[in-house]
């Protein structure tokens, strides 16, 4: 009888699900198949409006239409970073919007300062951020309001 109940006891033990650390742990990276912002993108879409708005040439990144691309996944990516900060791509995704900003002559706008809090406080003294920094701090309409709170927060004399 005693043995009849451990074998019963061993198959109710091993029929319960198992869950690993990862699956019960908050996930770190981002599914490609989530999306964020008001806009619905996915993690993929947001990469590759980014990556549109590099390609285009001086001239085409400081058009308002560029801005304006720039400005309609901005809601996107900030949502993602809210929702998976320890995603590798996210600090890569808000220094290149910081550096798109930066090419359009728009470093000081709102949404291009608002990246920059969310890229400096989250991401502090990272790659990311100094990528975003350079990127200000070489741009002939580089905004002060960015350019100076940054670079007087690393040492840098403006």
């Amino acid at each position: 009888m005693r043995s009849s109940l451990a074998v019963a006891v061993f198959f109710c033990i091993a029929s319960l699900p198992l869950r690993t650390p990862a699956q019960t742990a908050p996930r770190a990276i981002a599914p490609v198949d989530e999306y964020f912002g008001t806009t619905n993108e996915s993690v993929l879409e947001i990469r590759n409006r980014i990556a549109g708005v590099e390609a285009k040439s001086d001239a085409g990144a400081r058009t308002t239409d560029a801005v304006a691309a720039i400005d309609f996944f901005e809601d996107a990516l900030i949502d993602w970073q809210r929702k998976y900060p320890a995603d590798p791509w996210v600090s890569d995704a808000l220094s290149r919007t910081m550096r798109c900003y930066a090419r359009a002559g728009v470093a000081a706008s709102a949404h291009a300062t608002e990246v920059y809090a969310i890229l400096e406080k989250s991401y502090p003294r990272t790659p990311a951020a100094y990528r975003a920094l350079l990127a200000v701090w070489e741009t002939p309409a580089a905004g002060s309001t960015v350019a100076g709170a940054a670079t007087a927060r690393v040492g840098i004399i403006p």
